[in-house]
């Protein structure tokens, strides 16, 4: 599942959503039904303005995080809303003064009896608003992936009409902490734990998601819970393990994994946090053993690819380093720091082109990775490339961290020396 976020749609969101999504449904429906549709019959003018609420609708939905088929409701009433008050407005006026319409040149209007149908076009409005916004969602989570956003809401849905259930608000807490949110997360699993004190795998979550947070001590004592109520429990040996290593115990969590092998052999997982264990240690022998021993289990296993890169890479055996950063592009092709790891190597060994294509594949999937700014604008210096290389290097002293001084130091004196021959060269230009 993918990292994301999922929140409500505050109030002056949804406002201003509604506002965009009238002004997409004006500017549309004029032109379908003025535009596709200047002459001929007046089902074919309502027809565009009917295609052009439907696609309003969807971009309500693809925006509206929670609810979107009340903010679509509601912005089908916004949207046909106004034309229908105008009708009973005008007939209202015609009861009350027949000779108006003829003094203002409107023309005769329906009967008062036929203001009944005027709620058809609000009816139809509503419900393409409603099933337009359904749609936009859908699609927004089929084209962005958002499985984890879909699955919250389900599940918070589901939690709304029956109640309390502790096994509905642990799968709602495993939700939130995969998408991202891991403080959501703790506060669905204590609501599991206060309805079932003895929930052996709203501990193992919860520790899961203190550990995410940074919250060492609270995951750790979570996961030995767990640990308690089931002693056998290789998952919650690998991830104490995984937490210990976090909180600077490598010892401990090479330990914690190695029981987690023990209970089972073929656990992909726990062979690569004892790797990273003992790669913490300088037993990178050790490292590359049990990281292989992942793999094996799990030709797709991204990461431990990617850390077994790592390893070689430190070890000087640059060749299987690139080899591994490929296969871990190969599993996940978003990983940034792949990229920017096989950028390196091949800016080391002076193949410039290819290392700005990954610097530049990093950096647009992580516009915020400040190292790549600055290996990106040694690689165009490399090449010659003088503007190329004075913007990363701006870009990356606007990013760069404090303690980087040495880089730090490089690139301010290749901008300043920039600078200094550009605007000597301006000066003889125009001399």
């Amino acid at each position: 599942m993918q990292v994301g976020s999922y929140r409500p749609v505050g109030a002056r969101r949804t406002v201003l959503l509604l506002l965009l999504a009238i002004g997409v449904y004006t500017l549309l429906g004029r032109w379908l039904s003025f535009g596709l549709f200047p002459v001929g019959p007046f089902f074919f003018k309502r027809l565009g303005w009917y295609l052009a609420l439907l696609v309003a609708a969807v971009l309500i939905g693809w925006f509206a995080r929670e609810r979107s088929w009340l903010v679509g409701l509601i912005g089908g009433l916004c949207m046909q809303g106004p034309g229908v008050l105008i009708y009973w407005i005008r007939a209202l006026r015609l009861s009350w003064e027949p000779q108006w319409y003829s003094s203002t040149g409107f023309g005769s209007p329906a009967p008062m009896p036929d203001l009944v149908a005027t709620f058809s076009p609000l009816l139809i409005a509503t419900a393409l608003g409603v099933i337009g916004s359904f749609c936009g969602q859908r699609l927004r989570r089929r084209l962005r992936g958002d499985d984890d956003e879909e699955l919250i809401a389900q599940l918070t849905e589901t939690i709304n009409l029956k109640g309390g259930d502790a096994t509905l608000y642990c799968d709602r807490g495993w939700a939130h902490t995969d998408a991202g949110e891991p403080g959501k997360g703790v506060a669905d699993f204590t609501a599991a734990l206060e309805l079932d004190p003895e929930f052996l795998l709203a501990f193992h979550g919860r520790g899961v998601a203190h550990r995410a947070l940074g919250q060492y001590e609270q995951s750790i004592a979570d996961l030995l819970e767990a640990i308690r109520l089931w002693p056998d429990f290789a998952e919650a040996y690998c991830e104490l393990g995984l937490t210990r290593s976090a909180a600077g115990d490598y010892e401990g969590a090479g330990e914690d994994c190695t029981r987690a092998i023990g209970l089972d052999p073929d656990y992909a997982e726990a062979f690569h946090g004892r790797g990273l264990a003992y790669y913490r240690l300088e037993r990178y022998e050790e490292a590359l053993e049990d990281f292989t021993a992942a793999i094996r289990l799990d030709e797709d296993f991204g990461d431990a690819y990617y850390d077994r890169g790592v390893v070689y890479d430190d070890t000087e055996r640059y060749s299987e380093a690139m080899a591994n950063f490929s296969e871990a592009i190969r599993t996940d092709p978003a990983n940034v720091a792949a990229y920017w790891s096989r950028g390196a190597i091949l800016c080391d060994r002076e193949e410039y082109e290819q290392a700005v294509a990954d610097f530049t594949r990093a950096l647009d999937l992580d516009p915020d990775y400040v190292q790549a700014y600055f290996d990106r604008g040694r690689a165009h210096r490399a090449l010659g490339e003088q503007q190329k290389a004075g913007a990363d290097f701006e870009a990356y002293l606007t990013l760069a961290p404090p303690d980087e001084e040495d880089q730090i130091s490089e690139a301010r004196e290749y901008v300043s020396e920039k600078r200094a021959s550009d605007e000597s060269a301006n000066s003889a230009s125009e001399n």
